[in-house]
């Protein structure tokens, strides 16, 4: 078998895009075509989207799925770029463009401090510094390995159980930095790689769609 994954999709307010629906049931026929072991995680009711995503990861370390693949409610991929996804190692994810109402490339992905642009991107999955959480797989080793590097981190939930807060808003230089950003900070701390793939195309669906 390929790969075990749990696709884990936080659904602020219960709701997800219809485009995510049909992805989802997309991935589901193509990973049981390939004989993948795939399963969903969705979680309703929870505002903080920082607690909900730390919450998500709990709940995984509670399985034996082998990959965690964190897909937003309001994304559409393409079941095919899903698997080229699945078919790397460690961290990796999509370039995903950001909700701007000019519609210009906006993409989730940042290396040596400036935002990475589609044209510029080489032909085969690259190293980053940063790439959102709309679209990010995680191996179990890699987040292992971050819950042993970081124990002060350690959290109990009532209704998830024992966790590791990997997810947390950071201050750099005055600047508040959102949760996903703080979890690539500790992947570099710990000198695990963030791999971009090229080739996977996403919608990001808002007032609009923007795909990139």
């Amino acid at each position: 078998m390929l790969n075990s994954v749990l696709i884990a999709t936080p659904c602020y307010g219960g709701q997800m895009h219809v485009g995510y629906f049909r992805s989802a049931i997309a991935i589901r026929d193509l990973c049981a075509e390939k004989q993948i072991d795939c399963n969903f995680l969705v979680t309703e009711g929870e505002s903080n989207i920082m607690r909900g995503r730390n919450n998500i990861l709990a709940t995984y370390m509670g399985t034996e799925y082998q990959t965690l693949a964190m897909i937003d409610a309001d994304i559409e991929i393409d079941p095919a770029d899903f698997l080229k996804l699945l078919e790397l190692k460690g961290v990796r994810g999509a370039a995903v463009n950001m909700k701007r109402p000019d519609y210009l490339e906006c993409l989730s992905c940042f290396n040596d401090g400036k935002q990475v642009r589609r044209s510029d991107m080489p032909a085969e999955p690259f190293t980053v510094d940063f790439l959102g959480t709309a679209v990010l797989f995680v191996d179990r080793e890699n987040i292992e390995t971050l819950c042993a590097a970081y124990p002060n981190k350690k959290f109990e939930d009532p209704v998830c159980g024992p966790g590791v807060a990997l997810f947390e808003e950071v201050i750099i230089d005055d600047w508040l930095a959102s949760e996903d950003y703080g979890f690539c900070r500790l992947l570099h701390q710990q000198k695990i790689p963030i791999t971009c793939h090229p080739e996977v195309i996403v919608t990001h669906f808002g007032t609009g769609a923007w795909r990139a």
